[in-house]
């Protein structure tokens, strides 16, 4: 059930593995009753897909804590007031001097 339930999910390009080899979903009528074979397997494929979306954005943040340009912010919240410091801006690299005036957080 996991693995159908990943290859029912639209992955990071845009595309979904079963529609790529089978063309479409498989077919499930709404005139026909549901058997209990059928619920069973719907709750499994819901169980795997909160599981799978728990791990997906456990290893985001994962990735996220371990990059290199996470801000450090232990060193930004004890800044002492009045202090320069230097800015960083994305087109203009680092400018200032501007002094702290408050720290929130």
């Amino acid at each position: 059930m996991a693995v159908k339930a990943v290859n029912d999910t639209v992955g990071p390009d845009g595309l979904v593995p079963t529609l790529l080899v089978f063309g479409a979903y498989p077919r499930v009528f709404m005139e026909s009753p549901l058997s209990p074979a059928m619920v069973k397997r719907g709750e499994a494929i819901a169980k795997a897909m909160k599981a799978l979306r728990k791990l997906v954005v456990e290893r985001n943040v994962k990735i996220a804590l371990g990059m290199r340009s996470i801000l450090l912010v232990l060193d930004t919240i004890t800044l002492l007031l009045r202090s320069d410091i230097l800015v960083w801006r994305e087109k203009k690299g680092w400018i200032g001097l501007f002094l702290v005036v408050d720290v929130i957080g």
